[in-house]
């Protein structure tokens, strides 16, 4: 329920409702979707558009999460279209080297194609795992990168959700000395792309120049 009411603030983390499905969690999959609904209308009962033709819930149904999928022309009006330096998902970071308007068929065919590769890798770190290493907090870990990864826009500042998948990785250098240098080499590499150059700490210039490569997604990647 709480992942629900979550969903319905910030529409990205609608990737657990299908993962509880997976896991044949099927009450905690109805409570979430009770949640969401509940807390998605409850503005629409209190704070009724004037004059509108249905609420806000239905409108962000219609013009922003259906838009990308059956209205290619409402799509093209939306925030995350076109080259953004600031969009730290794969959406993103596809439209800073492919131009979604003038090369409409390949950027559709390169993200489409990205986002299937990422959805079948994190499934399969969730669903091929042994069972004694079947522990929450890693599947957690792998779903708020996905946010990250498939919501068409991502700040910088979503970024922090990371803070679960460094802890368990951190966990894993400390504890697990048969994958000890690998650990230790892939949080070198993730800091790099993730922190060292995009930060206050560096730099306006620097961050900005790290934007453009997308450095925070490649970074990301790395944890998976």
């Amino acid at each position: 329920a709480a992942i629900g009411v979550a969903a319905a603030l910030k529409a990205t983390p609608l990737v657990f409702f299908p993962y509880l499905l997976v896991k044949r969690r099927f009450a905690a999959a109805a409570a979430f979707l009770a949640a969401m609904l509940v807390v998605g209308y409850s503005p629409d009962l209190v704070f009724t558009p004037t004059g509108g033709a249905h609420g806000y819930f239905n409108t962000w149904l219609q013009q922003v999460a259906g838009a990308s999928v059956y209205d290619p022309n409402l799509a093209k009006l939306q925030f995350w279209t076109g080259a953004n330096a600031f969009n730290h998902s794969l959406r993103g970071a596809v439209s800073l080297q492919i131009d979604d308007v003038k090369q409409a068929g390949l950027h559709k065919l390169v993200l489409y194609g990205l986002d299937f590769a990422f959805m079948a890798f994190a499934a399969a770190l969730i669903m091929l795992r042994k069972a004694e290493r079947d522990m929450l907090a890693i599947d957690a870990s792998i779903l708020l990168i996905a946010m990250l990864m498939l919501s068409p826009m991502t700040s910088r500042s979503h970024y922090e959700v990371l803070v679960l998948p460094y802890v368990m990785l951190s966990m894993v250098v400390l504890r697990d000395r048969v994958t000890h240098k690998l650990g230790i080499a892939v949080l070198a590499v993730s800091f790099f792309f993730l922190t060292a150059t995009s930060n206050d700490v560096v730099g306006k210039p620097l961050s900005d120049w790290a934007y453009l490569p997308s450095f925070l997604v490649i970074g990301a990647l790395t944890l998976m």
